[in-house]
């Protein structure tokens, strides 16, 4: 292997890819909290698929197949993902007079939330038919030409990640739609999934990680920022869903008029 390609990104990369498949698979596996473990799976595919995106020029559509197969997976954990987030999510709420509400709504969820695990459980017993997919996907992620990708890739790819976010920024601002907020945030996160990928120890060359940005820590920690606030919202909006889908209680009313206040304040 020549010194070119030893101090370029793509080996750097490709073994943080290969870190996270296996983490995928430890996730989704039988030993441990199942809802922890869905968590911890769709987080590290989103991480993923950032790291693909970083590769996209030289990766074309192996690069595209293992994408969507990526996308499939997590898709199909979203209900299960979803059901543990509202439960979470109530329980941050329990505070102050109605904290007694908020519990009684977040043990209503989490019956809810493990009724959805054992069903799911008993259509694929032990998550293999998820996990299959995810170690062809490994198989494919080591076929493709990480020796090929240069520092400029990533630059490249990371200055499209952030026409994106403010394209997505600027819709969102004329048209604060659920969607149009939750595209922002999708963008918002993979940008920054992405400068933590190639801010990582020894990830890239020292002088790609010089090119990211004039200080590539405070454009990290601003873009957590953002997500987190976007992210807070999008649970907001899903905990409203959740409480609608539930027979209304003597205090469905009162819980109804917090969250409404709550996401008030949360909106960007």
């Amino acid at each position: 292997m020549s010194k070119t390609i030893a101090t370029g990104p793509g080996d750097a990369l490709h073994a943080l890819a290969q870190r996270d498949c296996r983490i995928v698979l430890r996730a989704l596996g039988p030993r441990g909290d199942r809802h922890a473990g869905i968590h911890r799976a769709r987080k590290t595919i989103r991480r993923l698929r950032a790291v693909l995106a970083l590769g996209a020029a030289r990766f074309g559509a192996d690069g595209d197949a293992i994408d969507r197969r990526l996308q499939r997976l997590a898709a199909g954990l979203s209900a299960l993902r979803d059901a543990q987030a509202v439960t979470d999510t109530a329980d941050t709420l329990a505070c102050g007079g109605d904290a007694a509400q908020w519990h009684r709504l977040a043990r209503r969820l989490a019956r809810r939330r493990d009724l959805l695990l054992r069903q799911a459980l008993a259509d694929d017993p032990g998550f293999d038919r998820r996990r299959e997919p995810l170690r062809r996907a490994a198989a494919a992620i080591d076929a493709l030409p990480w020796h090929a990708l240069r520092p400029g890739d990533v630059r490249k790819a990371l200055a499209r990640g952030e026409r994106r976010v403010a394209k997505a920024r600027k819709q969102a601002m004329r048209e604060p739609t659920p969607q149009q907020l939750h595209r922002w945030r999708r963008r918002v996160r993979k940008l920054r999934l992405q400068v933590d990928a190639a801010r990582a120890p020894d990830a890239v060359a020292p002088t790609l990680s010089a090119t990211l940005a004039r200080k590539p820590g405070k454009q990290a920690r601003a873009l957590k920022k953002l997500a987190d606030r976007l992210g807070r919202y999008q649970d907001l909006r899903i905990l409203r869903r959740a409480l609608k889908e539930l027979p209304d209680t003597a205090a469905t009313p009162a819980l109804r008029a917090r969250l409404r206040r709550e996401m008030k304040q949360t909106k960007p």
